[in-house]
């Protein structure tokens, strides 16, 4: 499969993220999902329909890794990096940048260097059956962010951070 051309546009990251979460709260999982954030106003140069999809896949795959667990819990954290707190010394300081955290409690990411590799897919063959769980939304994410990082521990959670240029 070809990979989509990136189109990249001001895209209200904040409006997307809360408008999306809104409708994933009433999820077949059961599962809370938390925002902390702005509701509009945090404008971003990405590609709207790749960022879109982004966040369909990390919310999806939290809350199919989450389905039946007690206490399940999903957060996602939208804020501003100030230049002294910023992953790394690539992102430049003459910009100002934004970061996207989605945390959940659920089973962990066993080799996040497998994960990252295109094609593989932790997803059960129902899923699959329906078009989803090709193995390409980690590097996707990580396609369509200017930073992204990953910690996660089995049997505890994955906080996966995503940063983009404020436009």
């Amino acid at each position: 499969a070809k990979m989509p051309e990136v189109n990249p546009t001001e895209v209200d990251v904040a409006k997307k993220l809360h408008a999306f979460i809104m409708l994933m709260r009433n999820n077949d999982a059961q599962v809370p999902i938390r925002y902390v954030g702005p509701d509009y106003g945090v404008e971003v140069i990405t590609d709207a329909e790749q960022i879109t999809q982004v966040f369909t896949n990390i919310l999806r795959n939290a809350l199919q890794a989450l389905e039946g667990q007690e206490n399940a819990d999903v957060i996602v954290v939208l804020k501003q990096v100030p230049a002294n707190q910023r992953l790394s010394k690539k992102l430049s300081e003459q910009y100002q940048w934004v970061e996207i955290a989605i945390s959940d409690n659920g089973p962990g990411i066993p080799n996040i260097e497998l994960a990252m590799k295109e094609g593989f897919s932790t997803a059960p063959d129902n899923i699959r059956s329906l078009g989803f769980g090709a193995g390409m939304g980690l590097p996707n994410m990580k396609r369509y962010t200017d930073e992204m990082t990953i910690e996660s521990e089995v049997g505890v959670g994955t906080t996966i951070r995503m940063v983009v240029k404020l436009s």
